[in-house]
């Protein structure tokens, strides 16, 4: 169960990673670019901030690290539920 406090957390994440992954278009001024940069800069590094935010969340950081990076690469889509295998 999570407390309010952790959703809250958690949705600064979620805002970080919406954020991050906007297309900047290269030839016309758009007033969030700034937002992008940074919100791509704070999901790609290891700052005290980006750690502490991950722990209130109660999500581990190399966690929200590794899904950034999956992506970043492609490997995976924004939006994409995860499938799970039954064992048997």
């Amino acid at each position: 169960m999570t407390t309010p406090e952790q959703n809250l957390w958690v949705a600064v994440i979620a805002q970080a990673f919406n954020d991050a992954s906007r297309k900047i278009p290269k030839d016309e001024y758009v007033h969030w670019r700034n937002d992008t940069s940074v919100a791509r800069q704070w999901l790609s590094g290891t700052s005290e901030d980006f750690r502490q935010v991950c722990f209130l969340a109660g999500v581990d950081y190399n966690w929200v690290k590794r899904e950034w990076n999956a992506l970043q690469s492609g490997e995976k889509i924004r939006g994409e539920k995860k499938k799970y295998k039954r064992s048997r």
